[in-house]
C-alpha cells in the first residue's frame, strides 16, 4: 500500500497494522499524517519543517482516532497549518521554550524547600521560625503561584489574612501587626534570595505599605510591685527552682530562654561572669553577664534541686 492515501473512515478503519510502525500522508494535506503503530492504535499527526533555519523536522500529534475524527482532526491541522505558514511560527519551538521556562522556574512552596535548604547551610538560627511562618500563611496563600506571578497584591492579601486572624485571637499582640511585620519580613527575605538567583526581576514584597508593627513595652514595675514579687513569689505555688528562676531573670535582666538553658559548666565563679556562647544567645555572639550577690545567692540556692544536671535551672531531684 501506498503511504499517500485519502483519509476515509472505510480506508483507515482497515489499515493493518505490521511489527513496524508506519506513517500514511494525507492527498492534498500537506503535512497532515496518520501514524499506526505496531500495537493498532491510529493517530492523527502534523508535520513540518522549523527551527532557526527551518531545516528540523517538527512533529505534533493532532489526536487518536477514532476519538478524533477525520474532521475533527482536519480542523486541528488546518489550524496548526495557518500558524506555521501563514505567521511564520514554530509551535513546537514554542512549546519546547515554554516548558524549558518552566523547567528554569518554581511555584513559591516548591522554592520555599529550596531556602529551607539554603537556610540550612547557612545555618540561620532563625530558620525554624521562618519556616514556621511560610508554611502557616505564605503556603497557603501563594503555594500553587509560580514565583514570577506573585504580585504585590497577593502580599497585601498575606497581611489581610493575618490581620483577620488576629481578631480571634485575645493574646495577638498589637491586634496581629507584630505577626505580619515578621512575616512580610520572612516572606521578603524569601523573595530576595529568589531574585539573587534571577529567578525573579523584582521583589514583590518591596512594592507595598507594610501593615506591620513593633511591640512597644511601655509597661514597668513600681517599686512596691519589685518588692511583692521578690518576697511573695514563692508564697503563690511555683516549685523552687521555678521562684528562683524567675528572680534570676530580675536581677540579670536577661532572655526567659538563655536562663533556662543556662549551663553550670559556662558561670566563672571566680570572675562574677556568666559567659554564654555564640550559639546560645539570640543574635549569634559571645555575651558575659557580670553576676550580682543576688545572682550568685540564687545560684548557690538552687544547686542542692539541680547540681545532678548541667542546666542551673534545669532537671530538679527531690530533697530529702
Amino acid at each position: 500500500m501506498t503511504n499517500t492515501i485519502k483519509f476515509l473512515d472505510t480506508i483507515i478503519r482497515n489499515i493493518k497494522p505490521i511489527k513496524k510502525r508506519q506513517t500514511f500522508w494525507c492527498i492534498g494535506c500537506p503535512g497532515f499524517g496518520l501514524r499506526v503503530n505496531p500495537s493498532g492504535t491510529k493517530i492523527f499527526i502534523f508535520k513540518y519543517m522549523g527551527g532557526k533555519d527551518k531545516k528540523i523536522s517538527r512533529w505534533m500529534t493532532i489526536g487518536r482516532y477514532p476519538e478524533w475524527t477525520i474532521r475533527k482532526a482536519r480542523q486541528k491541522y488546518d489550524e496548526f497549518y495557518e500558524q506555521v505558514y501563514d505567521y511564520g511560527r514554530d509551535l513546537v519551538g514554542e512549546i519546547q521554550e515554554e516548558k524549558k521556562k518552566r523547567q528554569e522556574s518554581y511555584t513559591v512552596e516548591e522554592f520555599v524547600e529550596v531556602y529551607k535548604a539554603y537556610a540550612k547551610l547557612r545555618g540561620k538560627f532563625t530558620r525554624k521560625e521562618e519556616e514556621r511562618v511560610l508554611y502557616l500563611d505564605v503556603i497557603p496563600l501563594m503555594g500553587k503561584k509560580d514565583l514570577r506571578e506573585v504580585t504585590p497584591e497577593d502580599i497585601d492579601e498575606l497581611q489581610a489574612r493575618i490581620l483577620k486572624r488576629a481578631k480571634n485571637n485575645p493574646a495577638a499582640t498589637c491586634g496581629g501587626r507584630v505577626a505580619v511585620k515578621n512575616s512580610i519580613a520572612y516572606t521578603r527575605i524569601l523573595f530576595n534570595h529568589a531574585r539573587k538567583k534571577r529567578l525573579i526581576n523584582n521583589n514583590p514584597v518591596l512594592d507595598i505599605d507594610t501593615m506591620g508593627a513593633s511591640s512597644s513595652r511601655t509597661r514597668v514595675l513600681s517599686f512596691e510591685e519589685i518588692w511583692a514579687f521578690w518576697n511573695r513569689i514563692e508564697m503563690v505555688g511555683p516549685t523552687p527552682v521555678t521562684a528562683k528562676a524567675l528572680k534570676f531573670l530580675l536581677v540579670t535582666m536577661q532572655r526567659s530562654k538563655e536562663v533556662r538553658n543556662m549551663r553550670y559548666a559556662s558561670i566563672k565563679l571566680g570572675e562574677s561572669v556568666w559567659q554564654m556562647e555564640r550559639q546560645e544567645t539570640k543574635n549569634r555572639t559571645m555575651h558575659r553577664v557580670p553576676l550580682n550577690r543576688y545572682a550568685l545567692d540564687l545560684i548557690g540556692e538552687v544547686e542542692p534541686y539541680t547540681g545532678a544536671s548541667k542546666y542551673v535551672f534545669g532537671a530538679t531531684r527531690r530533697l530529702i
